[in-house]
């Protein structure tokens, strides 16, 4: 008696394997009410191309999506994405192949407060001098003059004008910026 085995299975040649996310912010650095654009484009698929990965964007890492897959935005456009307070903050890339796999890349980044802005001399007297400046950040607890990197002063958030004594007798630099207590 003659008995045989039939065994049949599938084993997928090629397999799809998830993407790997990616990406990183443009800018050197990240300030507070600026523009900052992102960038997936070195995500990376075995099977797709970059253009064909699509992704989508949490920029506060509140697990709500700014940019969904449904805005179809691949991984190899920039978006951009502006923050109205300084801090730390968690963004959030997930990226889908063609065969609706995903992965998932985390980055905390820093957000500095907005310098002052137009900072100019507005009367100078004998030895006394009056600057102005424009307040555009958000979130500055105050701000600090200082005179060739020496402090001067510290002055509370929104002042935008400080008058001060100079000696004239040699080159002066006066320098303004916002500070955040921890």
């Amino acid at each position: 008696m003659l008995t045989a085995f039939l065994m049949i299975s599938c084993i997928p040649r090629n397999p799809n394997t998830p993407p790997v996310a990616d990406f990183k912010l443009v800018e050197s650095s990240a300030t507070e009410l600026r523009q900052l654009h992102f960038d997936a484009s070195t995500s990376t698929d075995k099977e797709d191309s970059t253009d064909k990965l699509i992704a989508r964007w949490d920029f506060n890492g509140d697990g709500v999506w700014e940019i969904d897959y449904s805005a179809n935005k691949k991984a190899n456009e920039v978006v951009s994405h502006s923050y109205n307070v300084a801090g730390t903050t968690t963004v959030v890339v997930e990226v889908k192949d063609s065969k609706g796999l995903t992965s998932r890349k985390e980055k905390e980044i820093q957000i500095s407060l907005a310098p002052p802005q137009s900072l100019y001399l507005e009367s100078f007297s004998d030895n006394e001098i009056t600057i102005v400046w424009n307040d555009i950040s958000t979130s500055e607890d105050s701000y600090n003059v200082s005179l060739n990197d020496n402090p001067l002063e510290q002055l509370p958030a929104n002042t935008e004008e400080y008058t001060f004594e100079l000696d004239t007798s040699a080159t002066q630099t006066i320098s303004v910026y916002c500070t955040k207590e921890p």
